[in-house]
């Protein structure tokens, strides 16, 4: 193999899987991935990704490349990563060389979602709004939890300000906390663990959790306890912050009004589910065109398992929905040619368990530890069970593979 070649194609595998990281793919379909690239470039490939670094070896016949790469953990992207996806498909089929292909891993490095402010802070509204729908509670609740949410998606903008970024969530979580403790007291019939957790579900790390079990579950051992680490860390600091922000609130007092608020109905879920599902392709950085794509998958996911639920059990229903959107997730990458993720995340992020995390850790700092315990299992079981279901869905449609072509040395051209 020419050596100038090799570079080119060790410099390409190098960055695809670095932008790959950074887009917020979980360690074994990045690895899966890089060994199905590599076989396309006839060389031997062994990529080991864990969430602050990737450890890669490409092997041919003459020469060898051992590299590591440090990566900061960025979340999912599901528009990098559709970008990223489709710059190893115009390379497949010939279309752009390995140089030109590093010029536009180059220029997706600097992407950001091409939604304006408006619509950032609408989808804030309706994450917060729906949340509260999905917990059941009242019209004041509904209400109560639109002001939290304009609240969050204001102060999310500081999130670029170089230090708040590390203590965010306990900020934010302080505030809202704050919030919803000022507005019980304004009017008592509101509930403050409803507005508390409809503010908190942007910053909850349900799928970061789930992502996790599924990495442990494919024997990613050191990958999987990291990022379950770091979700449970993520909890850590939104109970602090509630926990403070509740300190705080005993020493407000504010003259309350009586109001009566009648219980909305579940028909209003028809209504909310689709503009929660809508809301999260923000939360999911997917790129704009794909909005419809995101609110298609997360309504597809919730009545799969909503409706199993009703029918068998609360896990049973998160397994079947599972299967249904990890099945169909691979029938939409196989058809369009498309990452499988940009149905599979947005199909399980209404059903992900990132709420129950918060409350275990809430009732362990209110030292109700028999409790807390018991929640943070039953999460560890749904998390567990909706895993499943996805991998039986794969089973069931095989998901996509790179596409074979025998004249590898065309992209010398």
């Amino acid at each position: 193999m020419d050596h100038d070649f090799f570079k080119d194609r060790v410099n390409f595998l190098f960055e695809y899987a670095r932008h790959l990281h950074q887009a917020g793919s979980p360690a074994h379909s990045l690895e899966a991935t890089m060994k199905k690239l590599g076989d396309f470039f006839k060389l031997k490939t062994t990529f080991i990704s864990i969430p602050t670094a990737i450890f890669g070896t490409i092997e041919s016949q003459e020469m060898d490349k051992t590299k590591i790469i440090r990566v900061e953990p960025q979340g999912t992207n599901l528009g990098k990563l559709a970008l990223v996806d489709n710059v190893a498909e115009e390379v497949i089929e010939h279309k752009v060389s390995l140089k030109e292909a590093l010029l536009k891993l180059e220029m997706i490095e600097s992407f950001t979602t091409d939604y304006n402010p408006f619509l950032i802070l609408l989808s804030y509204i309706l994450l917060s709004m729906g949340m509260t729908t999905l917990l059941g509670g009242s019209w004041g609740d509904l209400w109560g939890s639109l002001i939290i949410g304009l609240m969050v998606g204001m102060i999310s903008r500081l999130r670029t300000l170089g230090l708040v970024s590390q203590i965010m969530e306990v900020l934010v979580a302080f505030i809202v906390t704050l919030m919803a403790s000022l507005l019980k007291q304004f009017s008592p019939d509101l509930n403050v663990s409803t507005l508390i957790l409809s503010g908190l579900i942007i910053l909850l790390p349900g799928l970061n959790i789930t992502l996790s079990i599924a990495e442990i579950a494919t024997q990613n051992l050191t990958s999987g306890t990291s990022r379950l680490m770091w979700g449970l860390m993520i909890l850590m600091k939104l109970a602090f912050g509630v926990f403070i922000g509740e300190l705080l609130a005993k020493h407000i007092h504010i003259r309350g009004v009586t109001f009566h608020f009648e219980q909305f109905p579940t028909s209003l879920l028809w209504i909310t589910v689709p503009l929660t599902a809508w809301a999260s392709a923000h939360a999911l950085k997917a790129l704009r065109k794909d909005a419809l794509l995101v609110t298609i998958a997360g309504c597809f996911g919730f009545i799969c398992s909503k409706s199993f639920t009703i029918l068998l059990s609360q896990e049973a229903g998160l397994f079947m929905g599972g299967l249904f959107v990890g099945a169909c997730a691979n029938l939409y990458a196989r058809f369009f040619k498309r990452p499988s993720s940009l149905f599979q995340l947005p199909g399980i992020i209404l059903l992900v368990p990132g709420s129950m995390g918060y409350r275990s850790l809430s009732l362990l700092l209110d030292q109700n530890v028999v409790v807390g315990l018991n929640n943070l299992f039953s999460m560890v079981t749904i998390a567990f069970s909706l895993v499943m279901g996805v991998f039986v869905g794969n089973i069931l449609v095989k998901p996509r593979g790179m596409v074979q072509v025998i004249d590898v040395d065309k992209l010398n051209h």
